[in-house]
């Protein structure tokens, strides 16, 4: 008994504080008013989803239900809307009536080298104008991203309370059609052809649908005043004071050409532009926040707001040193002595795969598009030839290849870490194959020396995938043999090209891989004064050396 009676008292109490739930839900200052807000363009890794929830959350506390994201998209489809009509702000202004919308909220995301803007348009769907144009900056997308959400939120109520926004106000009236098909009239909340529209709350909206890369269409406002905004956080004082800490200013225009510019230390800055003749600069020092007229502006005036998160200390985009180690393997390695006789040397070979060390560096100049790059591959070797009717000779060795070059950089599209360049490259390459004295001396070391220019392409597709590849090619000037040599006169051009891929774990840590292939190859005048082989003519001349080199790495590479 006293079981059902607790269980009795459990169930009293829930219906009493129904009611107030639901009055608790429907306290907000703007219950009833009608926004569409699809969801923020730009990337995942920027924070788009979390910037999108807290937003809708924010304006679902002010507002209540929100229009159908998802059936904004509809309207847009059944408007025939084109891809740049969809982002323009008559475009959302007639979907957004379309579906009875009163505004539509268009948030995009953007990045330039470290920093991330968010830029909001609250856009009367009765007129297409931009009634709000606020941005938000950070640089910690995974932690600041939400916030920004909330905080955008927040500025838009403010600008309703300055607009004189009505409860319950919802799409009417006719606005310019941005589509295939004419503009439609609000209607509440029903589409065109009278189907019945369900409002989405925040845990019932679609997020997604659209291309979140596209750039933002810029069609201009309709229009002259503007009002720049920039806070640490909108806070909830008409006077424009905020809860963070630091400087905020303000600047609102709502109408003919009076500007007062009133600037605190300290505190809160707002410039409030009126109609009028006059002109008034008012600067104090202080803590205290300065309203110079408030958040005020006519109703239909545009604003214009910036806030900005201050840098952190040391953080850079740019990059002075880039450093990759990695170990591999020599795949091919192939040499071809020919004479003119058009027989092929018993001294050609093909080595097995050698193990191989890389190291690639590059210095890039602050603040001036050039880099000194350096490259250098080292493999120990072991020769194993099979001469018919002789011994096998099998003498060790090693295979150095070094690569100086000097890059300019021209950037075609993006910026800071993010820019796709063409790198064009003037440099030297120096080749050392070394062998080891050994009886009787038929394999020769060789120093090679060659002039060289090349063009190479860096595509960073993303914040982690990262494509480098070019060719490079140049004149042989300097080429010796030793102990002889296949004749005189050496001259020759060697032609190689790269292949490297960087996977960035961090901003700082990559795993490289790296491949490259050469190709070499010498002339001689005369006859040759090296050993040949009791097989080969002895009467050979005009000897032609070609050498063929493909290797791979991988391994690790750092940038700072």
């Amino acid at each position: 008994m006293s079981s059902l009676f607790r269980l009795g008292a459990v169930a009293a109490a829930f219906t009493l504080l129904l009611p107030c739930a639901a009055s608790a839900q429907d306290d907000g200052p703007f219950q009833g008013l009608k926004i569409a807000i699809p969801e923020a363009r730009g990337r995942a890794a920027w924070g788009r989803a979390a910037l999108s929830k807290s937003l809708r959350r924010t304006m679902v506390e002010a507002v209540g239900p929100l229009v159908s994201s998802r059936d904004l998209r509809k309207a847009q489809r059944k408007l025939k809307q084109n891809r740049r009509q969809r982002r323009s702000p008559k475009g959302l202004a007639a979907a957004g009536q379309a579906v009875g919308a009163r505004y539509v909220l268009d948030v995009q995301i953007t990045k330039k080298k470290w920093l991330y803007t968010a830029t909001a348009l609250l856009i009367d769907t009765r007129t297409g104008n931009v009634e709000m144009n606020f941005r938000s900056e950070y640089y910690k997308p995974k932690k600041d991203a939400a916030d920004r959400g909330e905080r955008i939120g927040k500025r838009t109520i403010l600008k309703f309370e300055e607009l004189g926004v009505k409860p319950g106000d919802s799409g009417g009236g006719a606005v310019v059609a941005a589509g295939g098909s004419a503009g439609t009239s609000g209607t509440g909340a029903t589409k065109p052809g009278g189907d019945a529209m369900g409002d989405d709350t925040m845990g019932g909206d679609t997020m997604g649908g659209d291309d979140p890369d596209d750039l933002r269409v810029d069609d201009g406002t309709d229009d002259a005043t503007a009002m720049n905004d920039t806070t640490g956080d909108p806070g909830s004082s008409d006077t424009g004071s905020t809860g963070d800490t630091g400087a905020v200013a303000m600047n609102d225009t709502s109408g003919g050409g009076s500007t007062m510019n009133d600037t605190a230390s300290g505190g809160s800055t707002m410039n409030d532009t009126s109609s009028g003749g006059s002109t008034m600069n008012d600067t104090s020092s202080g803590g205290g926040a300065s309203t110079g007229g408030g958040f005020s502006s006519s109703s239909g005036s545009n604003t214009v707001g910036t806030e900005l998160t201050p840098e952190p200390e040391g953080r850079d985009d740019s990059e002075i040193i880039r450093i990759s180690f990695g170990a591999g393997a020599g795949l091919l390695r192939r040499y071809d002595l020919a004479f003119s006789s058009g027989n092929n040397s018993p001294l050609s070979h093909q080595l097995e795969p050698l193990s191989l060390l890389e190291l690639r560096s590059e210095f890039i100049a602050p603040k001036v598009p050039v880099s000194l790059q350096l490259n250098a591959a080292f493999r120990p070797v072991k020769y194993n030839i099979t001469i018919p009717g002789e011994e096998d000779v099998q003498p060790s060795g090693s295979i150095l290849d070094l690569m100086f070059l000097a890059g300019y950089h021209v950037g075609i599209a993006g910026s800071g870490r993010q820019t796709y360049k063409i790198i064009p490259s003037v440099g030297a390459r120096f080749a050392l194959s070394n062998v080891s004295a050994h009886q009787p001396n038929i394999l020769l070391s060789t120093t090679t020396l060659a002039v060289i220019g090349g063009l190479g392409f860096r595509l960073p597709f993303n914040d982690v995938l990262e494509l480098s590849f070019g060719v490079d090619g140049g004149l042989i000037v300097g080429y010796s043999e030793d102990p002889g040599t296949s004749g005189g006169g050496a001259s020759g051009i060697t032609i190689g090209g790269d292949l490297s891929v960087r996977l960035w774990l961090s901003d700082a840590i990559a795993i490289a891989i790296d491949n490259r292939f050469t190709f070499e190859s010498v002339g001689f005048d005369g006859t040759p004064d090296r050993q040949l082989p009791e097989s080969e003519p002895q009467d050979v001349q005009d000897a032609t050396i070609t050498t063929q080199d493909l290797r791979t790495s991988a391994g690790v590479a750092v940038r700072f």
